[in-house]
């Protein structure tokens, strides 16, 4: 799977211990998502797109095994609704 993060510069992120406020400057949407999801979106936010398995390895530091994968893909998948993240074909 991969995944893409159309316009990067217009989300803003500013988390604490318990989630992250995601800041959508285009459209004026405030996201609360979880310390997780938010984590998640700071590595994503760098690059316009991922594959799962370069954003699992980036997030965990090293090579990911099929689980952390899974739930990469289970909490993206998760803010799709959000606009933030889309799903990609390649």
């Amino acid at each position: 799977m991969t995944w893409a993060v159309r316009r990067s510069a217009d989300f803003h992120l500013h988390s604490w211990d318990d989630g992250t406020a995601v800041f959508d400057a285009l459209t004026g949407h405030l996201h609360c998502v979880n310390p997780l999801a938010g984590q998640l979106l700071e590595v994503a936010l760098t690059r316009p797109q991922w594959s799962t398995y370069e954003l699992a390895q980036q997030f965990l530091g090293e090579t990911p095994l099929p689980e952390d994968q899974e739930l990469v893909e289970n909490v993206l998948s998760a803010l799709t609704s959000s606009h933030i993240i889309e799903r990609v074909a390649v």
